[in-house]
């Protein structure tokens, strides 16, 4: 049942025939919302077919794509909690409800990076290990979000069926219409403990900067907090450079 299909449907002009469609359509994304879904046909609603793409080191990367009620569900909770998810979220982790992120991002490193600064900085770039698949989420997802945790409770509190010959029993579906708002929340106490002047999270890309001392600090404190959801440090992704020297000098960790 793809979303094309419901919009064609939605389109008929039998008065009688719409109005039926519309008011069961809505039932039943509200039985979604309040997780009052039969656990037998949760694997499959949930589930989803998978897509694999190659990746650049020649690894796979699932793309799920859940079924069309599934992500209308979603979809509507993401509306619903935007403003204050991205409240939450704001100034650090800049992917959730911040138009053109990425573009501001890479203009504040950079302007960082070329300052005049009185003393070396040290300008750390990290990447999680296969962040999405690996996160422990309902351990540290914010409840406070009670309609998005419902419905997030049903999607994954049980491994859920892959239309490709498998199941996930593990991290966020990648195609999830919630998953960059599931994962940014689930590693927002990581962005907080950091003490870094320069702190930026594209979900599970994160650049900081300060004296080498504090972002020495600051590592040793994302290593410790990652581990308690279930994330490691992809060491061949991470970068540092010292500025505020004679030159800039870069290195892979």
């Amino acid at each position: 049942m793809r979303a094309q299909i419901l919009k064609d449907l939605l389109t008929v002009k039998e008065e009688r025939i719409h109005e039926r469609l519309t008011k069961g359509l809505l039932y039943f994304i509200t039985m979604l919302l309040r997780s009052r879904t039969n656990t037998v046909i949760r694997p499959i609603l949930f589930g989803a077919s998978l897509t694999a793409l190659k990746k650049k080191t020649c690894g796979i990367r699932p793309l799920a794509v859940g079924i069309t009620f599934r992500r209308m569900a979603a979809k509507l909770v993401g509306q619903r909690i935007k403003k204050p998810i991205t409240n939450e979220l704001a100034l650090h982790q800049l992917e959730v409800g911040i138009p053109r992120a990425a573009e501001i991002g890479a203009h504040a490193a950079w302007t960082y990076i070329k300052a005049k600064h009185k003393s070396p900085k040290v300008v750390l770039k990290l990447n999680f290990q296969n962040a999405f698949n690996e996160v422990i989420m309902l351990c540290a997802f914010s409840s406070h979000f009670l309609e998005a945790y419902l419905l997030i409770e049903s999607c994954y509190r049980e491994p859920s069926t892959l239309f490709f010959g498998s199941t996930s029993a593990l991290g966020c579906q990648q195609g999830d219409p919630l998953e960059p708002t599931i994962f940014a929340l689930v590693i927002q106490p990581i962005v907080h403990a950091i003490q870094a002047e320069l702190n930026l999270f594209y979900l599970d890309d994160a650049t900081i900067g300060d004296s080498p001392e504090v972002v020495l600090a600051d590592l040793d404190v994302v290593q410790k907090m990652a581990a308690e959801v279930g994330l490691t440090l992809n060491s061949s992704k991470c970068e540092m450079a010292v500025v505020g020297a004679r030159s800039v000098m870069r290195s892979n960790l």
